[in-house]
């Protein structure tokens, strides 16, 4: 009893293997296609399993186009695939180098600049030791504010007169306060930058502000009589420059 059943079994899977091929053949060919019977001894470079699929349907009748044009068409099939991966891996590639180059122009001509009023990040720490910097005494008063500027930053020179307050709230203090205006210019271009904006209060020029922790400009640091850090602050803005005021007239 269960040889005639394995039979049937087998002869069913044979029968939907073939049915399926149909299908496939059916979507593959084009229309027009010729009603030859697969010729399984034209050697064309295809898979093994194409050449299965069409000597099994070639067996059962069920074939409805040639080995010569199933071969053709599953290569053109291949080549439009093939295109579709180069052409997305193409477009990846050109993705990646714009977000590069991109990147490169923010960071040699934006970053490390000028900075506008909100968004930006200081890398000082409170509680951290201040910068050395030739020419600033932090001993030499309670607290000093010193304000790394640049002669082509335009918050800097727009911010020229709130500069000019915090100086005359260094003056009247005494000896509590002192401010210091950090350049990384020439002397020569600070003074033109000085008679330009009409800034007043002492300046250093040609300080290398890498090197001392500086990215942006302006950028303001509030720094106590042993040299540890009590505020910083990075940009321009009302709310920011009040704080900076307050700060420094405590």
């Amino acid at each position: 009893m269960s040889l005639p059943f394995a039979r049937v079994a087998s002869a069913t899977r044979r029968f939907r293997h073939a049915r399926a091929n149909q299908r496939i053949f059916r979507f593959i060919a084009p229309v027009g296609a010729s009603e030859e019977r697969c010729q399984p001894e034209i050697a064309f470079a295809c898979t093994e399993s194409a050449k299965r699929r069409c000597d099994a349907s070639h067996r059962l009748g069920l074939c409805s186009a040639s080995y010569e044009t199933l071969c053709h068409e599953e290569k053109k099939m291949r080549i439009r695939l093939n295109s579709s991966s180069v052409n997305i891996g193409a477009n990846i590639a050109l993705v990646l180098a714009a977000l590069v180059f991109g990147g490169s122009v923010w960071w040699r001509f934006g970053h490390g600049r000028q900075v506008p009023a909100t968004g930006a990040v200081s890398l000082f720490r409170l509680g951290d030791r201040a910068p050395a910097i030739l020419g600033v005494e932090y001993g030499a008063a309670e607290r000093s504010l010193i304000l790394f500027l640049s002669t082509t930053c335009r918050y800097c020179e727009a911010d020229a007169p709130f500069y000019n307050q915090l100086h005359d709230s260094a003056l009247a203090s005494g000896r509590r306060s002192q401010l210091y205006f950090v350049f990384a210019e020439t002397s020569d271009r600070v003074k033109e930058y000085k008679v330009r904006t009409g800034l007043e209060g002492p300046s250093l020029s040609g300080v290398e502000l890498r090197r001392v922790g500086v990215r942006s400009t302006p950028t303001a640091l509030l720094v106590d009589r042993n040299g540890v850090i009590k505020g910083a602050w990075v940009g321009s803005s009302k709310p920011l420059n009040a704080e900076i005021l307050v700060a420094l007239s405590r």
